[in-house]
C-alpha cells in the first residue's frame, strides 16, 4: 500500500511540474515580451529558469500532505506490528525461562551394582534435577556395608543429599519423583509409603510387583491419590526400535522381529536369574503392548520355537536358600492376533552386546535390520565393561542411552504436564504383566522344567 502511494506521489509531482514549469525557451520569450502585472501576481515561486504559479503550488502542497499523512499511517502500522512481534518474542522467551524448572528426585534402593545405583548416577548428571534423598533398606543400617556403598553415601552427604534407611524418614513438601528400584517383593509396600509421604510421581522398575493383583491394587491407589506412575520400560524409547516400528507401520501386513541379546557367559548365567524370571524382564513385551497394540485377548496363535538353539530352560540354585530355580536362558516365540498383527521375540542371555529389530514383508523377506549399537559403540562398550570399579550393572551400561532417554522423557512429561511418546503408565504395566503371564504359561507348556541327572 505504501509503495503505491509513493508511486502516485511521484506521478503527480512529475505531472504538475510539467505543467507548472516553463521551458527555457518560453522563459526567454516571456522575458523579451515582459511580464504583465496580472501574471506576476499569480506567480508564487520562480526557480531560476522555471516558474510555479499559485494553483499548481497549492495542488502540490495538498498532494504532498495527503501522501505524507498516508505514509505516516503506514509507518505507524508497521511500528505497531514490530512492537507486537517483539512482545510475542519476549513472551516466548519468558515462557521458556519459566519452563526451566527443577524436579526433586528420591532414589529407593541403591545397593552397589543395582539398577537403583545406576539410576542415581544418571540423575546426578541430569539438568533440572535435584536429588534430595537416597533410601536403602539393605545397607544403610548394616554394620558392615560394602566399601563402595560407604564411599558413595559419604559423597552424597557432602552434597547435602539425605541418606536414610526408610522412606518414612522422609517428608515431601513439593513436586517429587520417587524412583522405586529395590527388591521386587518390597515394591508394593514401598509404593504405598511413597504415596503416603506425598510423592507426586513414581518411576517404578518393571514388572512393578510380584503378581498382577498387587500391581492392579497399586494402580488403583495411584489413581485415587492422583499420583502419576511411569514404568521403567526403557526399550520403548530405544532409537533402533522406534525406527523399526516406523518402517513396519508404513508397510501393510509387515512382520517385526525383535532380538534382545545379553552378555552373560554360560558360567555366569546364575547372575541373570531374577526374582520374577526371564519372561517378566523381557522389555520387548512393553513394545508389543504400548507401540504395536497387542493385547492378550486378541492373541489367536502363540508359537514357541522349541529348538534348543533358540529356547532352553535350565536349573539354577538360590544362593541363600539353596532352593532350585527353573528359568530360561533363551527363548523365541511368535505372536499372531485376530486383527492380523504379527510379532516375534527372541531373548538370549548369552547372545552378545548387540540387539536388533528386523522388519519383514508378509512373505517373510527381511526388508531392513536396525541394530542397537554400531561398530564404534561396541568397541567403546567393550572397553567400558572391563572397568569393574564403576559398580554398575552390565546390562544397564549397555542400554545406558535408552535408560537416559527414558529419564529425559519422564522429566519432560512431569515438568511440562504433557504426554510424551514412549512412556508406559502403570495401567499399561498391568497389560504388559498380563501378556507376560500368558507367555510364561504357553512357554511352560512346551518347555517343561528340566530334570537333574541325579534326581
Amino acid at each position: 500500500m505504501m509503495i503505491v502511494l509513493v508511486a502516485v506521489f511521484f506521478y503527480l509531482l512529475t505531472f504538475n511540474l510539467g505543467k507548472a514549469f516553463e521551458s527555457k525557451k518560453n522563459k526567454s520569450i516571456s522575458t523579451k515580451s515582459g511580464l504583465d502585472s496580472e501574471r506576476l501576481s499569480r506567480l508564487v515561486l520562480v526557480f531560476g529558469k522555471y516558474e510555479l504559479d499559485e494553483t499548481t503550488f497549492y495542488v502540490l502542497i495538498c498532494t504532498s500532505m495527503v501522501l505524507f499523512v498516508a505514509l505516516g499511517v503506514q509507518i505507524g502500522v508497521l511500528c505497531r506490528k514490530l512492537r507486537e512481534t517483539q512482545k510475542k518474542k519476549d513472551t516466548t522467551i519468558s515462557t521458556r525461562q519459566s519452563d526451566v524448572k527443577s524436579l526433586d528426585v528420591v532414589i529407593i534402593g541403591c545397593a552397589p551394582k543395582s539398577v537403583g545405583w545406576f539410576h542415581l548416577i544418571q540423575f546426578l548428571d541430569m539438568q533440572n534435577i535435584n536429588v534430595t534423598a537416597v533410601v536403602d533398606e539393605q545397607y544403610m543400617d548394616n554394620s558392615f556395608p560394602p566399601q563402595p556403598f560407604v564411599d558413595l553415601m559419604g559423597m552424597l552427604r557432602e552434597m547435602d543429599i539425605k541418606c536414610v534407611s526408610s522412606i518414612k524418614q522422609l517428608g515431601i513438601k513439593q513436586q517429587t519423583l520417587c524412583v522405586i528400584a529395590g527388591k521386587l517383593v518390597d515394591n508394593p509396600r514401598q509404593f504405598r509409603e511413597c504415596i503416603s509421604i506425598g510423592a507426586s510421581h513414581i518411576y517404578l522398575e518393571p514388572p512393578g510387583a510380584p503378581n498382577i493383583q498387587q500391581l492392579k491394587d497399586m494402580s488403583s491407589l495411584a489413581a485415587t491419590k492422583g499420583v502419576r506412575v511411569y514404568m521403567g520400560y526403557q526399550r520403548t524409547c530405544a532409537g533402533y526400535i522406534e525406527q523399526a516400528l516406523s518402517l513396519s507401520k508404513s508397510i501393510p501386513k509387515s512382520h517385526i522381529f525383535f532380538c534382545h541379546n545379553e552378555t552373560y557367559s554360560s558360567d555366569d548365567l546364575h547372575l541373570a536369574v531374577s526374582e520374577a524370571g526371564m519372561v517378566y524382564s523381557i522389555q520387548e513385551l512393553a513394545v508389543l503392548v504400548k507401540q504395536i497394540g497387542i493385547n492378550v485377548e486378541d492373541i489367536v496363535n502363540f508359537k514357541v520355537n522349541t529348538n534348543k538353539l533358540f529356547s532352553e530352560k535350565q536349573i539354577f540354585h538360590d544362593t541363600t536358600s539353596g532352593d532350585k530355580i527353573y528359568d530360561l536362558s533363551r527363548v523365541a516365540f511368535k505372536i499372531t492376533t485376530s486383527n492380523k498383527k504379527i510379532a516375534s521375540v527372541m531373548v538370549d542371555r548369552c547372545g552378545g552386546l548387540v540387539s536388533f529389530a528386523v522388519v519383514k514383508s508378509k512373505l517373510g523377506k527381511e526388508l531392513q535390520r536396525f541394530q542397537s549399537l554400531d561398530t564404534t559403540q561396541v568397541k567403546h562398550l567393550t572397553s567400558e565393561l572391563r572397568d569393574v570399579s564403576k559398580q554398575l550393572p552390565r546390562q544397564c551400561m549397555i542400554e545406558s542411552d535408552d535408560f537416559l532417554e527414558l529419564k529425559r522423557r519422564v522429566v519432560k512429561s512431569i515438568l511440562s504436564g504433557g504426554n510424551i511418546r514412549g512412556l508406559v503408565s502403570i495401567k499399561e504395566g498391568v497389560q504388559i504383566m498380563m501378556l507376560a503371564d500368558f507367555c510364561k504359561k504357553e512357554i511352560d507348556t512346551v518347555l517343561p522344567n528340566p530334570v537333574n541327572e541325579g534326581d
